[in-house]
């Protein structure tokens, strides 16, 4: 995404925790669990012999870094007052002399389960690569990766312009007939249009649009209720940008349709990261970071604690774009054909911002290997979505893509 309002205000932040976790966690009574301390979800060790998983969810986190995800906190920009609020208070937060230390406190769910009983690979200090096909580096042909398999020649903005590409919940929809089964939940506005509403059924909730209670399977009285008091605070609760509601939102609505709908797939994408970033703050970008892992933490919970989902469900986790890695770039993100047209508000940068094609995925089920080892130097963010495929055996659908990422897998189906 590209920088909307630069409000960036604390007090939107305070707003939306109270009102998620005083709305939200009603809305169900495994909704009590809350945001699950990080170390509980150790304890949830998958049965690696369920396979193939019937169910699939997948998580975007919009242009957060591999420096973060792998490496924590910059150690110079969580100093840096022109970027950050408070330093002291953000570096007693998320500061540490070594790099393992730092992405533990940063991001506790990916280095505690997900790096150990799953995968997370794109780390570039380990000679792993993780890169994006497309030509330009920004949010909407990222998306296009990751949901289709393949580049769209055609999307070369972020405008709202409908991708001709079918994407994989729309070919899983058209295939099985799932009634609401197959769902999509994201901060931007833009997706309804990337995800093509209109073309399937797939269910979509996007941007400004608050959540009707029939949509989400309640008939309890108690629980329309509590979900019509999440609508009311979420349009009465402005948002730092123009096209993008914040996570919080995104998180609460995702989990009322996964708790009482059950969908077969999901997707859910968040937002917040890549807006603090453009906002150039970068204390609310690792804030964000941090609490999009708690977000996550809670939603592989909440799968290993429900019996539709547990040992039958993969969790997969990537980002549409990287950043740059530097004082002078790490807010943006784009290519040197992106800075000739569509982003030429970054003509200053005529190489285009270099490295914000490195990303990085995650993963972790029962079809997925516990840490892999492998080389993991030539991954495309393009086999995303044949492996989504492939993890639920539908290898027809997969065929005509790019390769699966084999090496994560403990066995291939279409093999």
């Amino acid at each position: 995404m590209m920088r909307k309002i630069g409000l960036g205000s604390c007090l939107w932040l305070l707003i939306v925790n109270v009102s998620f976790e005083s709305a939200s966690n009603d809305l169900s009574s495994n909704a009590q669990k809350g945001l699950i301390a990080d170390k509980a979800s150790e304890k949830n060790i998958i049965n690696k012999q369920v396979i193939p998983a019937s169910k699939l969810i997948i998580v975007t986190l919009d242009g957060l870094r591999w420096q973060e995800v792998f490496t924590g906190a910059d150690t110079l920009l969580l100093k840096d007052s022109e970027v950050v609020s408070n330093t002291q208070t953000l570096e007693n937060k998320f500061g540490a002399k070594d790099a393992v230390q730092r992405a533990l406190k940063l991001m506790p769910f990916f280095h505690r389960v997900l790096k150990k009983q799953g995968v997370l690979i794109g780390n570039p200090i380990d000679n792993q690569s993780v890169k994006l096909t497309n030509d330009y580096y920004f949010s909407y042909p990222g998306y296009i990766e990751i949901y289709t398999g393949k580049v769209d020649p055609k999307i070369v903005s972020n405008a709202k312009v409908k991708t001709d590409t079918p994407n994989i919940l729309e070919l899983l929809q058209n295939k099985h007939q799932y009634p609401n089964k197959v769902a999509f939940f994201g901060s931007w506005d833009v997706f309804p249009y990337i995800m093509r509403r209109g073309e399937h059924e797939v269910i979509i909730n996007t941007g400004f649009e608050s959540l009707a209670p029939n949509l989400a399977g309640l008939t309890q009285k108690a629980d329309i209720e509590h979900l019509q008091q999440l609508n009311m605070i979420f349009n009465n609760t402005p948002s730092p940008w123009e096209t993008v509601r914040l996570d919080a939102f995104t998180h609460a609505y995702a989990m009322t349709y996964l708790r009482n709908v059950k969908p077969q797939v999901m997707a859910i994408s968040y937002g917040d990261t890549d807006d603090f970033a453009h906002d150039g703050e970068y204390d609310q970008y690792l804030h964000a970071a941090h609490r999009t892992d708690k977000m996550i933490a809670e939603l592989w919970n909440y799968i290993q604690h429900d019996p539709y989902y547990k040992n039958q469900t993969h969790l997969l986790i990537t980002s549409d774009h990287g950043r740059g890695s530097s004082k002078a770039d790490w807010q943006h993100h784009a290519s040197e054909k992106a800075v000739q047209g569509y982003m030429k508000g970054l003509s200053k940068f005529p190489k285009g911002i270099i490295g914000s094609d490195q990303v990085w995925i995650a993963g972790i089920g029962p079809n997925i290997k516990s840490a892999p080892q492998g080389r993991f130097d030539d991954v495309k963010l393009t086999q995303f979505a044949p492996t989504a495929l492939v993890l639920l055996g539908e290898c027809q659908l997969a065929t005509n893509l790019a390769q699966p990422i084999s090496e994560i897998l403990e066995t291939n189906p279409c093999d």
